[in-house]
């Protein structure tokens, strides 16, 4: 997370390019997982707006009025980093999604003349800023989250992290502000390379990953927000051509969230779905098939509110990656086959199915999603049991059959086996 903080930073002093020519960042996670203090821990490293400094790089805001950026006393917004602390707290989304993608904002205003007549002006900021925030909500306007990439930070589930945690904040000096290190990063930043170049079997490399996700809607915005991560790693590692080792940097942090980016998911939408799937919550071909759940069940596996949780859903829905239905009293949801088709080209190509896929027998997700919905209800099965309910469903009478199914549903973290002849269900 600190690394793609740190590349939005130096893809702030690159050159012009047609379109975003920036990365824009959103981090989002529930309250208190430590979303600002992994931003700050980059920017804080910067030059910013009370500094004192006329070049500084940070533009730091915890609040912006409606049309305030489009009043900013500045020569240019290129060179400059926007960082608002919350998404929430900017009111001028619109001068946002402008400043995002264009290369200038213009605004048309009235003012009075010298005569006290009420005259129109055009104002002009030129640039492009890299834009960084972080979001808690659910609501994100959709043409600021296609315009970014959005990383997810999720709550940390182990105990001796957490007393780590607990401790360096117990730990924790007083504040003094580093003008060397200030300098020094400065420096270091303005000496990058400003245009790194794409060589061809870079480019051709790249081509070859976002093609397997041509169809869908968000590629080229993807493609945008893909070279200019490339851009950024080759300008931060000073190379002035764009090299193997930069593509790799990047696919090897942030493969999975370009390939989200271009499905419009996000790493919490992925939890959701990977969740549904895998514990069976599958629409069936017929409506009494279908085996449900509601969004409380859903909020508490997510750990985020029932209201936060039902934005989120509704949004996989309007995307027809989610079945949805209304009993007159509650909202339940299972993910459709479309949804774990996606899922599934998606884990291919991040390689979470490696091992599936380099062997000889390919088990398909539908099934095994079908075999969880018969383990519902469980806390454990037994062997016989779990081998009686591998004939019915799957028909599989054969021991290596069963055994393939068995170890899919382990990978899939459907069962554990317990190591006494039963399986804990998950």
């Amino acid at each position: 997370l600190k690394i793609a903080v740190l590349l939005s930073v130096v893809s702030s002093q690159l050159e012009k390019i047609m379109g975003i020519y920036r990365i824009h960042l959103i981090l989002s996670g529930n309250s208190g997982v430590g979303k600002s203090s992994t931003m700050k821990s980059i920017v804080d490293l910067f030059y910013d707006n009370i500094d004192g400094v006329e070049d500084y790089i940070i533009l730091k805001l915890t609040r912006m009025t409606k049309e305030a950026l489009g009043r900013l006393d500045v020569k240019t917004l290129d060179g400059k980093v926007g960082f608002v602390e919350q998404l929430d707290n900017v009111e001028g989304i619109d001068y946002i999604r402008e400043a995002m993608s264009e290369d200038r904002i213009t605004t048309l205003t009235t003012v009075k003349d010298e005569e006290g007549k009420l005259v129109s002006k055009t104002v002009v900021i030129p640039g492009q800023p890299a834009f960084t925030t972080t979001n808690v909500t659910a609501n994100i306007d959709h043409q600021i989250l296609n315009r970014s990439i959005q990383l997810y930070l999720s709550p940390v589930e182990d105990e001796s992290i957490k007393e780590k945690i607990i401790r360096s904040i117990l730990m924790r000096k007083s504040v003094g502000e580093d003008s060397k290190l200030k300098l020094v990063t400065y420096v270091w930043l303005k000496t990058r390379p400003k245009d790194p170049e794409f060589t061809e079997a870079v480019g051709s490399t790249v081509t070859d990953l976002l093609k397997k996700f041509i169809n869908f809607k968000n590629i080229y915005r993807a493609t945008e927000i893909t070279r200019n991560l490339v851009r950024s790693t080759a300008s931060m590692f000073n190379h002035e051509n764009i090299t193997m080792e930069d593509l790799n940097f990047v696919m090897n942090y942030l493969k999975k969230d370009i390939i989200l980016t271009t499905l419009e998911l996000s790493e919490r939408d992925l939890q959701i779905l990977r969740w549904l799937r895998n514990h069976g919550f599958v629409q069936g071909e017929k409506e009494e098939e279908t085996k449900d759940v509601t969004t409380s069940e859903i909020a508490q596996v997510v750990k985020m509110s029932t209201q936060e949780t039902k934005k989120l859903l509704d949004v996989l829905y309007d995307k027809g990656l989610v079945w949805k239905a209304y009993d007159g009293k509650r909202f339940s949801w299972a993910i459709n086959n479309y949804g774990i088709k996606v899922l599934s080209e998606l884990e291919r190509e991040v390689q979470e199915q490696k091992e599936q896929e380099e062997g000889d027998v390919i088990i398909e997700d539908q099934l095994l999603a079908y075999i969880s919905s018969k383990l519902l209800g469980r806390e454990t099965v037994t062997e016989e049991e779990l081998r009686s309910i591998l004939q019915r469903t799957a028909q599989a009478t054969d021991i290596e059959v069963q055994d393939l199914l068995i170890d899919g549903l382990e990978k899939k973290k459907v069962i554990q086996n317990q190591g006494d002849g039963t399986w804990k269900v998950l």
